[in-house]
Order: C-alpha cells, then sequence, then structure tokens
C-alpha cells in the first residue's frame, strides 16, 4: 500500500511538474512575442527620431548658411560707408 501510495504521489507530483513547465513554456512565448512587439515599436520609434534629427541638422544648416550670407552681406554693406 505504502509503495503504491509513493507512486500514486509520485505521478501527481510529475503531472503537476509537467503542466507547470507547459505553463512556463507558454509564458516564455507570450513573453518572447511581448518583446518582439516592444522591440519593433522601439524600432520605429528610433527610426523616426533619426528622421528628425536629420531634418533639424538640414534645417540647422540651412540657418547657419542664411546667417553667413547675411554676415557677409552686412560686412561688405558696412564696409562701403
Amino acid at each position: 500500500v505504502t509503495t503504491k501510495s509513493k507512486a500514486i504521489t509520485i505521478e501527481r507530483l510529475q503531472a503537476e511538474l509537467n503542466d507547470r513547465d507547459d505553463l512556463i513554456s507558454e509564458l516564455k512565448t507570450k513573453l518572447d512575442d511581448n518583446s518582439d512587439s516592444e522591440t519593433g515599436g522601439l524600432k520605429l520609434e528610433n527610426i523616426r527620431l533619426k528622421e528628425k534629427l536629420e531634418q533639424t541638422e538640414q534645417l540647422l544648416n540651412e540657418c547657419r548658411a542664411q546667417l553667413h550670407t547675411r554676415t557677409l552681406q552686412a560686412s561688405a554693406h558696412n564696409s562701403k560707408n
């Protein structure tokens, strides 16, 4: 009876362990899916920010060029006077 009882207990524990292993595998899959989704979102945000940075740098370069041109014009105007 004791051996049979131990066998049933071991089988029950093994079944519980298998159920937990299945649950752990399922949770890992969900976590990986969420991580992939978040990573994709972060990649898109990174691309958007890079594009915005490039646009800002281009605008800054245009402003610098205009400032340089106006400085030269003002310098030329002042030298005439």
